[in-house]
């Protein structure tokens, strides 16, 4: 204690059992791991890697040749989940309404100050389009899901609700898929095609 009551600055600098900086044996600092956001250095990750953010409205996806996709709602929560055998991404919809709107769309890769014309290795297996498996509606109902250029789907859509669905998109839906909804369907729009 210092005279005035406080904590002795001088000899009591840092809480007891708190990790002190720990020089080499040359002097240089210990090595640490870079950590960042952006995409890895090589372009290929070894997984698909999924975040959540803002408060469960946006679903990050980071496929494994580096191409990124956010799955947007407007109303209720989105919960992405990676299948790593299927190279599929599994979606659950909660507390959605009939007026939600699901987006998925692309997000534009950061591209660094002086690298404008050099590319990842893994730019030539890019597709733009990630490959959907189940879509499940836990809670409430859907209004519209648009991946007209950007999503296949690969499993099960069900919408149990029996209100009308206004639109549903896909660039196309792979054998296995299958769409089902509680009400009518306004509009079922197909990119390339139903296979």
């Amino acid at each position: 204690m210092d005279g005035r009551g406080g904590p002795d600055m001088a000899n009591n600098s840092r809480k007891t059992g708190g990790r002190a900086f720990q020089p080499s044996l040359d002097g240089t600092l210990e090595p640490r791991l870079l950590l960042t956001r952006g995409v890895h250095s090589l372009g290929v990750y070894p997984t698909i890697s999924t975040q959540t953010g803002a408060a469960g409205l946006i679903a990050r996806i980071i496929l494994k040749n580096g191409e990124g996709f956010e799955v947007i709602t407007t109303r209720g929560t989105v919960k992405a989940v990676a299948n790593n055998k299927t190279n599929q991404v599994n979606l659950i919809l909660s507390g959605t309404t009939e007026d939600t709107e699901v987006l998925i769309n692309p997000i534009t890769p950061y591209i660094r100050r002086g690298v404008a014309h050099k590319f990842a290795p893994s730019a030539g297996t890019r597709t733009g389009v990630v490959q959907i498996g189940d879509i499940i509606v836990q809670s409430g109902t859907v209004g519209t899901i648009l991946g007209y250029n950007t999503a296949v789907l690969n499993g099960k859509l069900s919408i149990p609700s029996a209100n009308r669905v206004d639109r549903i998109a896909f660039q196309s839906l792979a054998p296995g898929a299958a769409i089902t909804t509680g009400g009518d369907l306004e509009d079922l729009d197909i990119r390339q095609g139903i296979n």
